[in-house]
């Protein structure tokens, strides 16, 4: 997308298309690496075939351009695109997989753009992936030290390194007062004026949730006529990390 139309720019977008209208591709890594896992790609169909139609620039200057492909070979054709992409970044450690997927259900995700000039592509992206604990050489095996309840002088910079990558990620965060569990009747008998009784006392604490995970608890609030949360519980950072895997 670079080479067609300029700068890329990543940003924010408000939904991804319906299910029968989303591109799933998974990128897997396999045992022998330092990764493991997957990360699965949603992409908007008809955006990817816009994308893979657009007219390119070739090295000697001239412009090309491709009929956009079929709704059979498209999957295909995106999954050559992404090789392509891949092979030009300075990954150590490239998926060795990638195949087309079923778009996973009940998994939250946050959408983005990307966009270059007059191409957008809306995407998502799930994370499973995890990197290997690397094994110590035998010979530079020491006894533990007793604990003094600080953290290891040298873990901290690279968990620290680690965090850092995650700080500027914007995530959604929502207030979760309650909930019920109901029959498709009752759901279709529900009118205006109905009252629904959720499993929470009025003097229980809301819940904080990012991704689907409860980062923190407290009471309701008003702030300059809206509501807000004043926290009163909040869970340990290893939740609120988790919280953010559950979004890409």
């Amino acid at each position: 997308m670079g080479r067609k139309e300029g700068e890329v720019a990543w940003s924010a977008a408000d939904e991804l298309p319906a299910a029968q209208d989303t591109l799933a591709v998974v990128l897997r890594w396999d045992e022998a690496g330092r990764w493991r896992g997957s990360v699965t790609l949603l992409a908007s169909r008809a955006e990817v075939a816009a994308l893979l139609a657009a007219p390119g620039t070739a090295e000697d200057g001239t412009v090309s351009s491709t009929a956009a492909p079929g709704d059979e070979e498209l999957p295909a054709r995106w999954i050559d695109w992404l090789q392509d992409v891949l092979a030009a970044m300075p990954m150590a450690e490239p998926p060795a997989q990638i195949e087309p997927t079923a778009r996973p259900q009940g998994v939250p995700v946050t959408p983005y753009v990307l966009r270059a000039g007059s191409l957008a592509v809306r995407m998502a992206m799930i994370c499973e992936l995890s990197e290997k604990a690397a094994k110590a050489p035998e010979t530079a095996a020491r006894p533990a030290p007793a604990s003094s309840g600080q953290p290891s002088a040298a873990a901290s910079p690279a968990s620290a390194a680690n965090v850092d990558l995650l700080l500027d990620i914007e995530v959604d965060a929502s207030l979760r007062f309650g909930s019920r569990e109901l029959a498709i009747r009752e759901l279709l008998e529900t009118g205006p004026g109905d009252v629904l009784e959720l499993d929470r006392h009025i003097t229980d604490p809301v819940d904080l949730v990012v991704g689907d995970k409860i980062v923190a608890r407290g009471e309701v609030v008003l702030v300059n006529g809206n509501f807000g949360l004043r926290v009163t519980e909040v869970a340990e950072p290893k939740k609120c990390l988790e919280s953010v895997r559950c979004l890409f």
